[in-house]
């Protein structure tokens, strides 16, 4: 059982200096609605521990009810080893397909637990849970990076199918799609104008919609892994733009740690 703190009041920040804490934002999709809501943060230590607390935008997630292994919304989870609910998302390096399976995320043997899960999001078919990396912004020229999985791919009739005809640095072009029944936010990744493979995952949408109204964002795609690799391995996409002056991504009283007083 890991140890339990009170919630500290700063965290790792989005420009903290090179050798800090790195993050992973927990993700808890509805049942019901398929939203993907973020609900807490998982964050590796410089000294190889590991600490997890939840995030304010938890409180007003509908129908969330705190993790198993983290009964307390308003404390901070420590722990000398990664928690068991997010090292159950890594494969065994014991298993014979383990490169194999780092191949399809674009990562070597010298990978970490915490590479593995930012490229991969953890996901699993027996629950709803999925971690996402911050991305990367150089706050000297704004220029900004990060490398994510296509989702989505099998709701959308033909994409699999047109995936498999892509190649690494292809163009993928962005698409609103308004309409969407989950998120009307919701962007589309095209191949060829009308032909989608895939779609932006929801997390990264405040992000690069942003971008999009003040700058030029750039998507490409960085691997593709025809079957048998599952479904939400099968495009891993790089997106390269410029962030505009303000407040990072992932910043603001919706990131910030849960503490008694908000509870109350």
């Amino acid at each position: 059982m890991p140890a339990v703190v009170s919630t500290p009041s700063a965290h790792p920040q989005q420009d903290d200096p090179p050798g800090a804490a790195r993050r992973l934002w927990v993700t808890w999709q509805h049942p019901e609605t398929r939203r993907m809501h973020v609900i807490g943060c998982l964050a590796a230590m410089p000294d190889g521990s590991w600490s997890f607390w939840y995030v304010r935008s938890a409180l007003q997630t509908p129908d969330f009810r705190p993790l198993a292994h983290f009964p307390l919304l308003d404390r901070e989870y420590q722990s000398s080893e990664i928690f068991p609910i997010f090292a159950n998302r890594l494969m065994s390096p014991r298993r014979p397909d383990y490169g194999e399976f780092l191949a399809t995320l674009d990562l070597g043997r010298d990978a970490t637990p915490f590479d593995i899960l930012a490229r991969s999001t953890g996901d699993r078919a027996t629950d709803s849970i999925r971690l996402h990396p911050e991305p990367d912004i150089d706050p000297n020229t704004g220029l900004t990076t990060c490398r994510f999985l296509a989702h989505g791919i099998r709701h959308i009739d033909g994409a699999a199918e047109r995936v498999e005809q892509l190649a690494s640095g292809d163009r993928l072009t962005l698409r609103p799609e308004p309409d969407n029944p989950v998120n009307a936010r919701a962007l589309l990744l095209d191949a060829e104008h009308g032909k989608p493979v895939g779609y932006v995952p929801d997390l990264l949408l405040g992000y690069v919609h942003r971008m999009l109204k003040y700058r030029y964002v750039d998507v490409r795609v960085d691997r593709v892994n025809p079957p048998p690799a599952p479904v939400s391995l099968r495009l891993l996409c790089h997106l390269e733009g410029f962030w505009p002056s303000g407040p990072a991504p992932f910043t603001g009283p919706d990131f910030e740690p849960i503490h008694p007083s908000d509870l109350k």
